[in-house]
C-alpha cells in the first residue's frame, strides 16, 4: 500500500504541475537587433514587419524576404540561501550542489516573405519563428532537483498576414498566429517526502513510509520526464500612420496563445533505493520500475497494469510481477 501511495501520488503531483517555463524570443530580426528593436511597430523596414506590425507591409514594392540566424546563450545563475524540505517532514535542509548557471545554447532561424498583392493597395505575407523557447538545464543531483532538471520549451509559429493602405497615410494590417509548442520537462521525485505527506489520505501513519519501505525525505529520489505538445491559434493586428513625410506612427498588437499541452509522463521508481543516489544513477539501473502515462489536456490516465496489486507470499505488496516495497527497515 505504502508503494501505490508514492506512485500515484506522484501521478496526481504531474497532473497538476504540467507547467513549462519558457522564455520569450524577442530574436526576430537581424536588422531589428543591430537597433534593440526600437520602434519596431513603425520601422517597417523589411519583410520581418510581419511579425512586429503587419501592416508595416504597406511600405514594401514588389516582393521580399528575409531571413535571419540566432545563437542565444542565456545565463540562469543560481545561489542556494537556505532551500528546505517541507515543515511537515521536518523542515531540513536541501541537500545537493549549488548550481551556478543553468542556461544553455540555443540556435533558431526566422523567415519571412511578403507580396504586393495589389498595386498600392493591398499586401500578402507569411512570416515563420520562434517567438517563445530555448532550454535550461542543470546537474541531476543539484539542490532545486525536486522542481526542475532540463526544461526545454520549442514553439513554432506560422503567421500568414494581410495588409491594406486605405489612405496615403493609414494603413492596417492583420494576421493569423498558428502556433505549435512542445515541451520536455524533467525532475527528481523525493520518494520519502511524497510518501510521509500523502500517508493519511490512506489512513495509514507517516512513520510507515520508513518502518515499512525505507523511504525518508532525500534518502530515495525518483525520476519523471513529461514529453507533450499541443497547436493553437491566435492573431496580431496592427496600424501605421504617416501624418507626415518625416513621421510615422505604429501601434501592433499581439493576442496571446493558450496552450494544454497533453502528451506522456514516463516514471522511474526505484526499487532498491540506495541511500544518498541521485536520479542520474537510479535512471540507469535496471532494479527500478518504469512506466508511462499518458497526460491528456484536462486529466492523467494511468495504466492498467499498474493497479494490478497482490500480496506477496511474505506479505509485502507487489506491482505486477516487479516489488517495490522493501521489508522493513532494520
Amino acid at each position: 500500500m505504502v508503494c501505490l501511495l508514492v506512485v500515484l501520488a506522484s501521478i496526481v503531483w504531474l497532473a497538476r504541475n504540467v507547467d513549462a517555463a519558457g522564455f520569450q524570443v524577442n530574436e526576430q530580426s537581424a536588422r531589428g537587433l543591430g537597433s534593440a528593436f526600437a520602434g519596431e511597430a513603425a520601422a517597417a523596414e523589411d519583410a520581418s514587419t510581419i511579425f512586429f506590425n503587419p501592416a508595416g507591409m504597406t511600405r514594401l514594392s514588389g516582393t521580399q524576404f528575409v531571413s535571419s540566424g540566432f545563437v542565444i546563450k542565456p545565463t540562469g545563475n543560481f545561489h542556494n540561501e537556505g532551500s528546505r524540505l517541507n515543515s511537515a517532514v521536518g523542515g531540513g535542509a536541501l541537500g545537493g550542489s549549488n548550481d551556478g548557471n543553468g542556461g544553455s545554447m540555443a540556435l533558431l532561424q526566422t523567415l519571412f516573405i511578403s507580396h504586393e498583392l495589389l498595386s498600392d493597395r493591398a499586401w500578402i505575407g507569411l512570416g515563420a519563428s520562434t517567438p517563445y523557447g530555448l532550454r535550461t538545464s542543470w546537474t541531476p543531483g543539484w539542490v532545486g532537483r525536486y522542481h526542475a532538471i532540463d526544461s526545454e520549451l520549442l514553439t513554432v509559429n506560422v503567421n500568414p498576414s494581410l495588409a491594406l493602405k486605405l489612405t496615403r497615410w493609414l494603413s492596417i494590417g492583420g494576421g493569423a498566429d498558428i502556433d505549435y509548442a512542445k515541451a520536455r520537462l524533467t525532475n527528481a521525485l523525493d520518494l520519502g517526502t511524497i510518501c510521509q505527506l500523502n500517508a493519511p489520505r490512506l489512513g495509514l501513519p507517516p512513520q510507515a513510509c520508513v518502518s515499512v519501505s525505507g523511504l525518508r525525505p532525500q534518502r530515495v529520489d525518483g525520476f519523471t520526464a513529461f514529453r507533450g505538445d499541443d497547436w493553437n491559434a491566435s492573431y496580431n493586428v496592427g496600424v501605421l500612420l504617416s501624418p507626415l513625410d518625416t513621421t510615422r506612427i505604429g501601434l501592433a498588437y499581439r493576442a496571446y496563445t493558450h496552450h494544454r499541452l497533453g502528451g506522456s509522463a514516463s516514471f522511474l521508481i526505484p526499487g532498491k533505493p540506495p541511500v544518498g543516489a541521485v536520479p542520474a544513477r537510479q535512471r540507469g539501473s535496471g532494479g527500478g520500475r518504469r512506466f508511462v502515462v499518458q497526460v491528456h489536456r484536462d486529466h492523467a490516465e494511468v495504466p492498467a497494469d499498474l493497479l494490478d496489486i497482490h500480496r506477496c507470499a511474505d506479505g509485502f505488496l507487489r506491482l505486477t510481477h516487479e516489488e517495490v516495497c522493501l521489508k522493513p527497515a532494520a
